[in-house]
């Protein structure tokens, strides 16, 4: 199990981007296709546990997606937004799914939302819906990404 710490998601509308999510140690990729660079993806795994921390002023909703945004032609190597759009075609395919989604108040203090394994087939991706403000999130999960070496 690994902690993925002080994640950040910006508000955006409910039909706004996902963020692609991945710990702090999965760095983006350089976009080369050269050997010796390195491409992240995001992979299988378990949610172990899940904390929202609000800004302390604006509250909103967290929804938490099991979803590859490469499945669809997201860039999730350099970048990591999916848009709605990309998200739709995903469910659609049956490639997506909301595994999570709860309202929390904008008080300030983590507040633990998932404590129980969670498996997950494709990867993490989370939305903060709200006109304003921020949250940020504490996973803890074992897997959800992977840093390949391109050689040959």
């Amino acid at each position: 199990m690994m902690g993925w710490a002080g994640i950040s998601l910006a508000a955006v509308a409910a039909t706004g981007d996902l963020t692609q999510l991945y710990p702090d140690c999965c760095t983006v990729g350089t976009g080369a296709t050269t050997m010796g660079t390195q491409k992240r993806t995001p992979s299988e795994g378990t949610l172990a546990s899940l904390q929202v921390e609000p800004d302390a002023i604006d509250g909103g909703i967290i929804q938490i997606w099991d979803l590859n945004g490469a499945d669809i032609g997201a860039d999730v190597n350099t970048a990591a937004a999916i848009t709605n759009a990309q998200l739709v075609l995903l469910q659609a395919a049956g490639r997506a799914r909301l595994i999570f989604e709860q309202v929390f108040s904008g008080s300030s203090g983590a507040r633990t939302a998932v404590s129980f394994g969670m498996p997950f087939t494709h990867g993490l991706a989370g939305r903060y819906v709200n006109t304003t403000g921020t949250c940020k999130l504490n996973i803890t999960a074992d897997g959800g990404f992977r840093k390949t070496s391109i050689t040959g």
